[in-house]
């Protein structure tokens, strides 16, 4: 897989908002955050099984939310249009919340 590569596989800080929002803070240390020095950024990602990603959607960095390649959205269109359609309105919301949320969290007083 071209995507799940361990630079990807990083939470940022917003990614980290996120998840202490959630009530999730305790996903806020290893091995969430990647303290493994020795990987390189062209290794696969350490979340990567053989199933593929070992964490629920929610729980991956955004960016591999939203991060879909061209066989997969390929497949999305030809499985069902409407389908489709309704979970690019739902990431769309769904990125809209966490924006919110996010600069929520950055004008809040600490």
């Amino acid at each position: 897989m071209v995507c799940c590569l361990n630079k990807h596989g990083n939470h940022d800080k917003n990614d980290l908002v996120f998840l202490s929002a959630l009530g999730m803070a305790h996903l806020c240390s290893p091995p969430f955050i990647n303290e493994d020095v020795d990987r390189k950024d062209t290794d696969p990602c350490r979340f990567l099984s053989e199933t593929g990603c070992s964490l629920e959607r929610w729980m991956r960095p955004y960016r591999c939310t939203w991060f879909f390649c061209d066989p997969l959205l390929e497949s999305m269109k030809e499985d069902s249009g409407s389908a489709y359609r309704e979970f690019i309105n739902s990431l769309k919301i769904l990125t809209l919340i966490r924006q919110k949320l996010i600069g929520e969290w950055e004008r809040s007083p600490l």
